[in-house]
């Protein structure tokens, strides 16, 4: 299953990559994987409220990952992730990869004009959000896109104390059932690693922002890191 759109690999670099063992053929969830595997117990995430080791963020993006395909995210289904560099994010983000769904990563200064663009642009059908970050409270903006963009079926929010008719981040995680059947499904929703694994938007000082797609795979150059 391919995006539409999307322009993959050329078929001789490809092979190339593989030869030259340049690709290991893992997945961002894979990495998760890895880590919380060889490393179960050593602190691998740290922001200014939680420290996770590499077990127990596998656990939260496990759940989350359950309760995505809860909601009915499909493969390939586009998600708008707007979170800061908080922890939050890393289980948002590696939760989709899991699922084979495709997070667009939207900085935090996007406001409504931005963010309708890009659910247009992207048909993005869910988002995730922080409800407040700094001194900006997202809800009005949430409110209003909405009203333009009523595609968007899922509202997440992220540290939110009272969702207010929007889903709870932490609630999800907390719903996510890691039962045997649970782990089988989402084990099963492992993306291609040449399948697209996330979408960049990315601009000059005119004009609205446009896309860059990148693979489950890494350039040769090295590996393409979430933003800060």
């Amino acid at each position: 299953m391919t995006l539409e759109g999307f322009t993959p690999y050329r078929k001789e670099d490809a092979e190339k990559y593989n030869k030259l063992r340049w690709w290991a053929g893992l997945t961002f969830g894979d990495l998760v994987d890895k880590a919380a595997d060889i490393y179960p117990d050593k602190v691998g995430f740290v922001d200014g409220m939680s420290r996770l080791t590499f077990s127990e963020a596998r656990e939260k993006v496990n759940r989350l990952a359950v309760s995505f395909m809860e909601l009915g995210i499909k493969t390939l289904d586009r998600i708008l992730v707007q979170l800061p560099n908080w922890n939050e994010f890393i289980y948002a983000y590696f939760a989709l990869q899991k699922i084979g769904a495709i997070p667009v990563l939207l900085i935090d200064k996007y406001r409504q004009y931005e963010i309708n663009y890009l659910i247009r642009l992207t048909g993005a059908t869910h988002w995730v959000v922080a409800e407040k970050y700094k001194k900006v409270d997202y809800r009005p903006i949430v409110k209003d896109v909405l009203k333009e963009s009523p595609r968007i079926q899922h509202v997440i929010l992220a540290r939110s104390e009272n969702p207010e008719g929007f889903l709870s981040l932490e609630q999800l995680i907390g719903n996510g059932d890691l039962t045997e059947a649970n782990l089988t499904r989402l084990a099963e929703r492992r993306p291609d690693p040449m399948q697209v694994g996330h979408l960049g938007p990315t601009g000059g000082t005119t004009g609205l922002p446009k896309v860059v797609p990148r693979t489950q795979l890494p350039p040769p150059s090295g590996m393409i890191c979430p933003p800060a």
